[in-house]
C-alpha cells in the first residue's frame, strides 16, 4: 500500500507530537530534571514575553514544582514548568536564610529520566573525563555497555550502560537508581561535560590501555548471556572452595541475576563472580542457580 504525501506528513507530525509531549519524569524524589540546551531562559510568568529572570546552562539541574499548558498567540499549546533553579536569590527577611530563584521554563528545554533510552549501536571508544583531582575512564562497547576502571586496570571498577536523548549521553552504572554522569555533543561533534575540565575520546583500539583491549562486552544484571568458556563450574557460593552444583559447556545460555564485588583472578585476567540461572534442572525440577566468573560470559545479542 502506497502512502500519499498528506498521510506521510500526518505520520511525521504524530511522531513529533509523541516525542515532545513525553511526560517529564524527574530523576529522583527531589524532582530534579536536566537542562537540554545552553542559555535556557527562566521567565517570571509562563510567557516568553514576560520578564526573563536568568539563564541556565546545558546539563544544569532544576527542581520541578508544577506544570501548566498555555496556548500561545499562534494557537499552539506549550508545556510550561514552574521550577526551582537552585540559584541563590534574595535573603529571607524573617530568618536570614538564602532564597532560591524560582520561575517558569518551557518544557522543550528540559529532559527527565524517561527521555533517556538505552543505546544499542554505538562506536567503540575509550572516554577519559578529567577533573581537577582525578579522572574517570570508560571503555565503551558497540552494544552500548561500558566498563569503568582506573587507567592501569588495578581495580575492578564498575560496569553499566549508556543512555541517550538528542545530543545527550548518560552513563548509568549497572542497577543504579540514578544516572551517574552526563555528557553532550557539541555541534562540531566533540564530546563535552559540564563538570570535567577535559573530555578525551579515543577510537583507535591500539590507543586503549591493555585492560580495555578485550572485545567481549561486560554482562549486566538481567542480561542473558552465553558461555565462551568450556566446562565452567557453577558453584553454591562465590569461591572456588564452594560446592560445585553443575558444569556448563561452551555456548550454554544463562541469565545473570546478581553481580558481586568478589574478584576472581585467572592468570593475568580479572573478573567478578556473578550469580546466574541456568537451563539445567535440580532434582525438584527447578532451574539450577549458582555462581561463576563473568570472564567466561558474552552478552546475548
Amino acid at each position: 500500500m502506497k502512502l500519499d504525501y498528506i498521510s506521510i506528513m500526518l505520520i511525521i507530525i504524530l511522531c513529533f507530537e509523541k516525542l515532545y509531549s513525553m511526560e517529564l519524569v524527574p530523576f529522583n524524589k527531589r524532582g530534579e530534571v536536566c537542562i537540554l540546551e545552553d542559555c535556557a531562559p527562566l521567565y517570571k510568568e509562563p510567557d516568553q514575553n514576560s520578564e526573563e529572570i536568568l539563564k541556565k546552562n546545558i546539563l544544569d539541574f532544576v527542581f520541578l514544582i508544577s506544570k501548566t499548558n498555555i496556548t500561545n498567540r499562534r494557537g499552539q499549546v506549550e508545556e510550561w514548568y514552574y521550577v526551582d533553579s537552585g540559584d541563590s536569590g534574595q535573603t529571607d527577611s524573617k530568618n536570614g536564610s538564602s532564597l532560591t530563584i524560582k520561575g517558569w521554563m518551557l518544557g522543550r528545554y528540559l529532559f527527565g529520566k524517561d527521555h533517556l533510552k538505552p543505546l544499542t549501536n554505538v562506536k567503540e571508544m575509550f572516554i577519559i573525563a578529567g577533573y581537577p583531582d582525578y579522572a574517570d575512564y570508560y571503555r565503551v562497547y558497540s552494544d552500548g555497555t561500558f566498563l569503568s576502571r582506573d587507567i592501569e586496570g588495578g581495580n575492578t571498577g564498575q560496569k553499566g550502560k549508556l543512555y541517550g536523548y538528542t545530543n545527550i549521553i548518560a552513563v548509568k552504572f549497572n542497577n543504579a537508581l540514578i544516572f551517574y554522569a552526563f555528557f553532550y555533543y557539541e555541534e562540531g561533534g566533540d564530546l563535552k561535560s559540564r563538570f570535567a575540565n577535559e573530555v578525551i575520546v579515543l577510537t583507535n583500539k591500539s590507543d586503549f590501555p591493555p585492560w580495555a583491549q578485550a572485545d567481549v562486552p561486560p554482562v549486566l544484571e538481567g542480561d542473558f548471556a552465553h558461555l565462551i568458556g568450556d566446562n565452567v563450574n557453577i558453584r553454591a557460593k562465590p569461591t572456588t572452595n564452594s560446592a560445585m552444583l553443575t558444569r556448563l559447556k561452551k555456548g550454554a545460555r544463562v541469565k545473570v541475576l546478581e553481580i558481586s564485588e568478589e574478584v576472581f583472578r585467572v592468570g593475568d585476567r580479572e573478573g567478578l563472580w556473578v550469580y546466574v540461572e541456568t537451563d539445567e534442572k535440580d532434582k525438584q525440577g527447578k532451574p539450577i542457580r549458582g555462581w561463576m566468573v563473568d570472564i567466561y560470559l558474552k552478552p546475548e545479542e
